[in-house]
């Protein structure tokens, strides 16, 4: 989804072949409870301080970047979401969301054995100047790797998006997640996406698996 003018209340919105249905199904179907927003496409390095004709020219910059349009491409869009402070976080850096005591950009498996519930890698996920009561976790490929989560609200589900977008990605909701690797013919690799349900604060990496060694 992306705001084509900045002057006026437009929105461009690109549904999936499941929103395309419910909104088919009419207006009590199609009830849109989640949205979230992302600051793509501004580089706040351009805040200039130093701008000749005073503070109210300090964004002018940013304020004529061009605007995304909506990219129907989950892998693409919306890597940068904006996340809710509460009052004690406002005015700070805001949260962060950290895997294993770091900022986690990718990890690998590199199984010796295989089998359908072992060699799982344990995610917890933790956010650090904030509190979120749960995450989800998004694996776009299943193929690559599949996921069982754990803790509070733990659930899991698999959504056919729409063809031009992700297919079959396996989302899954709890406060830790474990993901198995696929028997894989060779090296793959997913994009892992996971999000703090209460802050929205988000963290994506690459997970890379190997096959197994050939005997």
């Amino acid at each position: 989804m992306g705001y084509l003018d900045k002057t006026s209340i437009t929105v461009d919105a690109i549904l999936t072949k499941k929103g395309r249905e419910l909104l088919s199904k009419g207006r009590s179907e199609f009830n849109i409870t989640k949205f979230a927003i992302a600051d793509d496409e501004i580089d706040y390095s351009l805040y200039d301080t130093a701008h000749p004709l005073g503070s109210n020219y300090y964004g002018s910059i940013i304020e004529s970047l061009p605007i995304l349009e909506a990219v129907p491409d989950e892998t693409q869009c919306m890597k940068y979401k904006l996340a809710t402070l509460n009052s004690t976080e406002r005015g700070t850096s805001g949260p962060t969301l950290y895997i294993g005591g770091t900022v986690a950009s990718s990890f690998t498996f590199s199984p010796m054995t295989y089998a359908p519930n072992s060699a799982g890698q344990d995610v917890t996920p933790n956010t650090q100047g904030s509190t979120d009561t749960s995450y989800t976790m998004i694996i776009f490929n299943p193929d690559v790797a599949r996921v069982v989560p754990g803790g509070n609200n733990a659930s899991i589900s698999t959504t056919v998006a729409d063809p031009n977008t992700i297919n079959n990605a396996i989302i899954a909701t709890g406060t830790q997640f474990t993901v198995y690797p696929q028997d894989v013919s060779a090296q793959s690799t997913t994009q892992i996406t996971i999000y703090g349900n209460d802050t929205g604060v988000t963290d994506t990496f690459v997970l890379v698996v190997n096959p197994l060694p050939t005997v």
